[in-house]
């Protein structure tokens, strides 16, 4: 799990777009690294999917997916012989990325569940670690998901610099081997 300040951003909704292009520069790197393999990228939403693709097109790697053609697509994603890179915010759990599946993985964003939902926003209100173990337990899934087995190998990168502090902050609630296994600068 590499927490490298050197592909890190903000990627938090409010400074999404005011560091989009930094991003996409750093996923770009992530991709040179790994020429010849597939990949995830973990997502915030549909929206920010369609945004990376269209930035990322000219790398021939990229598949996307909407609400509707999800399983169509990730079936093609597995089929092709060629290292694409699968966009999705959807992918964090249930989904297998075993061994050739995905050989690395990018996490976006934190995990944290979209306050603009009133369930969501009251709870952030009234049970702030509420919130914050939702996001963890989507993170673990997400951690989860190109590391299938004992002799799996993937590599995640960690996007979001708000990712220090998360991990930091959470650091008795996760795992020894999670936290074994990140890789700071």
């Amino acid at each position: 799990i590499y927490m490298k300040k050197n592909y890190m951003v903000d990627t938090s909704h409010k400074h999404w777009n005011d560091n989009f292009k930094d991003m996409v520069k750093n996923i770009r790197t992530v991709f040179e690294a790994f020429p010849d393999v597939k990949g995830l990228i973990h997502t915030p939403s549909y929206k920010a999917s369609l945004e990376l693709e269209l930035a990322l097109k000219g790398t021939g790697r990229i598949m996307v997916h909407d609400a509707r053609n999800f399983a169509e697509v990730l079936e093609k994603f597995y089929q092709d012989p060629k290292p694409k890179v699968l966009l999705s915010p959807i992918c964090q759990q249930g989904v297998d990325f075993k061994y050739d599946r995905a050989r690395f993985q990018i996490v976006l964003r934190v995990p944290y569940l979209n306050t603009s939902s009133k369930f969501v926003e009251r709870k952030v209100k009234k049970d702030f670690s509420w919130y914050n173990h939702q996001a963890m337990v989507i993170f673990g899934q997400q951690i989860g998901r190109i590391n299938r087995a004992d002799n799996d190998e993937g590599v995640t990168v960690l996007m979001d610099s708000r990712f220090p502090g998360f991990i930091a902050k959470n650091r008795t609630k996760f795992p020894k081997w999670l936290l074994d296994a990140i890789i700071k600068d």
